[in-house]
């Protein structure tokens, strides 16, 4: 909601709303620029994802058929690999939260403060008191968004070393592969 400030409103509510004001239009802004950012790499592995699903597929079709079968079978084994190695449906799905938990936050801000907002002008008969409840409304969804924003980082970046860390060939999974192999003997 856009007004002027009264005449007369003491210079330092004038200033603080309007910072307020500025860091909840930043703070809104990177809601919608990290969920952006995510819905490209979201697409890019979705596709590449498809894509994977298909030759996988197709390739199946094709052994069952028996057209192909060790060519194909060391094909899908590629891609599995391929997939794995750049973990890539286990980042999707990471990477999909977190454009959704962004996005949420945008629009709760958005919808908080307009609610909240139009109902404090409602109540308040003073101006000078509302601008002052504002911008303490606008701190508090400022501070909400960004613990929030940093969860979704904490949680994206602790995907991403579980990921790494199953990706690793420590000692110990090793020696368990090879016990696996000398049980199958």
């Amino acid at each position: 909601m856009e007004f002027e400030l009264p005449e007369g409103t003491p210079e330092n509510v004038s200033m603080a709303y309007n910072e307020s004001v500025r860091i909840l239009g930043e703070t809104n802004t990177t809601a919608n620029s990290s969920s952006t950012k995510f819905k490209k790499e979201v697409n890019l592995r979705k596709y590449l994802g498809y894509f994977f699903k298909f030759v996988s597929l197709t390739s199946a079709i094709f052994i069952t058929a028996g057209y192909f079968p060790h060519q194909l079978a060391i094909g899908i084994a590629i891609i599995y690999v391929i997939d794995a190695t750049l973990s890539n449906s286990k980042r999707l799905v990471s990477i999909v939260q977190a454009t959704k938990a962004f996005s949420s936050i945008g629009l709760n801000v958005a919808r908080t403060h307009q609610t909240e907002q139009t109902k404090i002008f409602a109540a308040e008969g003073n101006k000078v008191e509302a601008i002052k409840k504002i911008t303490d409304l606008n701190i508090r969804l400022t501070e909400e968004a960004n613990k929030s924003f940093t969860t979704i980082e904490t949680a994206i970046n602790q995907s991403d070393i579980e990921t790494l860390q199953a990706l690793s060939l420590d000692e110990e999974k090793l020696n368990l592969a090879l016990q696996r192999l000398e049980m199958k003997k």
